[in-house]
This record gives C-alpha cells, structure tokens and sequence, in this order.
C-alpha cells in the first residue's frame, strides 16, 4: 500500500481497533491522523551528508521511521494535559500505526559530488502540527480537544523526525578519488517507484 492518505489511515486504523479503540469517532480519529501525518510527511525535505567515490549518484530507500514516536507520543500526551486512563493506550495505538504507516515511504536522494558511498539522512521543514489541526475538522472531529490533541501528536512526531538520522546507500557513477559533499531529496509515494499502474 503506498504512503497516502488512506494507507497510513489503513495502518492507523488497524493498530487502534487491535488496541480496542471501536466506534466511529475512532475511525474519524484513524483518518485526520493519517491525512495529517502523510500530507506532512511528503512535505519534508531530507538533506544528506555524504562520503564515498567521486562522481554524481542516487538514492532509493525505504524511509524507516523513528523509534521514538511511540515515546514521544507518551511525553507529549503527558505535556499536553492528556492523561486520561485511555492515554497511554491510544498513544501506544497512533505510534504502532504511524510507524507502520510510515514504513511505506521511500527516499529519493541526490548526491551531486558522491556516485557510490553512504548518506546520513536528516530531515527538514515545517512542523506537523499546522497539518494535523487541519485534517481534524476535515475529518469530521469538531470538537475543543482535537487541536489540543493534534498538537500533542504533532509535537511527538517534529521531535521524533527532526532529530533522526538514518544511513542510506548511494548509487551511480565510480571513481577511484573519495569523495564527500551534500545531498538533497523527499520522501515520495511508494507506488510512484512502481511499474505498476493502480
């Protein structure tokens, strides 16, 4: 499934109704959640710092989600106020399904001074909170806590990714001379790197 709006509703979803969270608020809650975080996520930029042979290469990689949203969503749960007894385990529920959700990304990198090496991948751009208040009200959640609740997963997820790196390889021309320099890229839908048409 590619890293859309409803793929990551799907993966969040399912995580919250195997943590017991039924009902259709629930799934409301699935959705906003899933069209915040993939409209956020496709929105980052990735910058790559670069060592390997002289020449011009590429990347294609899984983008591998942070480990620590799920305790990133605890902390800010915690912050924001939100302490209720079913807290910790609709924070649990979004961290599962945002990492399973985010697992269908990939990488696409640039690396204009290193053909074949290794890129440390870091994440930039804006904060996922103005993206998940949105796709709250689009959702059909209306209600006074759901900024409130947006913000704190949006914390969790700024926090998560902007401090994460992640080895990537590169691929393209080789040369004997080493090589190290800068690279750019974003995180793309998965089935745009598919030959297959949906």
């Amino acid at each position: 499934m590619p890293l859309t709006p409803p793929g990551v509703t799907f993966a969040v979803m399912e995580a919250m109704v195997a943590a017991g969270f039924l009902g259709p608020d629930n799934i409301k809650l699935a959705n906003a959640v899933g069209l915040g975080a993939s409209s956020w996520i496709r929105a980052v930029t990735v910058s790559t710092a670069d060592v390997g042979s002289l020449g011009v290469g590429a990347g294609l990689n899984p983008l591998v989600p942070p480990p620590s949203i799920t305790s990133g969503l605890l902390a800010s749960f915690s912050a924001a106020g939100l302490g209720g007894i079913q807290a910790p385990r609709l924070a649990l529920a979004l961290g599962s399904g945002l990492t399973l959700g985010f697992l269908q990304g990939v990488l696409v990198t640039q690396h204009p001074n290193v053909g074949v090496g290794t890129g440390l991948v870091s994440y930039k751009g804006a904060s996922s909170i103005p993206f998940l208040i949105a796709a709250f009200p689009a959702s059909g959640l209306l209600g006074l806590g759901g900024p409130k609740l947006a913000a704190a997963i949006g914390v969790a997820l700024d926090q998560a990714f902007f401090a994460f790196t992640q080895p990537i390889a590169i691929v393209g021309s080789v040369s004997p001379s080493a090589s190290s320099g800068v690279g750019t890229g974003q995180v793309i839908l998965w089935r745009m790197c598919s030959p297959v048409t949906y």
